[in-house]
């Protein structure tokens, strides 16, 4: 599946879910009736950017397994972090 296939897949279960809720790991991280969410299909990857006032991920999406109707299962990794510095500037 394309970057894009995946991100008009995931954008249009999104757009048109309500009361739906992100989970990882077994715990609801995330219920769209209250964050808020961007989905792009970049050139070889799609992102998946989801923020509240409670916390901000992006997550890069691998591939969508439809396990009911209603309730697709995204496969996804964590997106890396930038480098960390330590130390003071010169």
């Amino acid at each position: 599946m394309t970057s894009q296939t995946l991100a008009s897949t995931l954008e249009g279960f999104l757009s048109g879910s309500i009361g739906a809720v992100v989970v990882e790991d077994g715990a609801v991280v995330f219920n769209l009736e209250h964050a808020k969410y961007s989905v792009s299909g970049e050139t070889s990857k799609c992102l998946l950017h989801l923020w509240s006032e409670e916390r901000n991920i992006v997550r890069r999406v691998l591939d969508v397994q439809t396990i009911r109707r209603n309730a697709p299962r995204y496969s996804a990794e964590d997106r890396p972090a930038p480098p960390y510095q330590t130390g003071y500037p010169s």
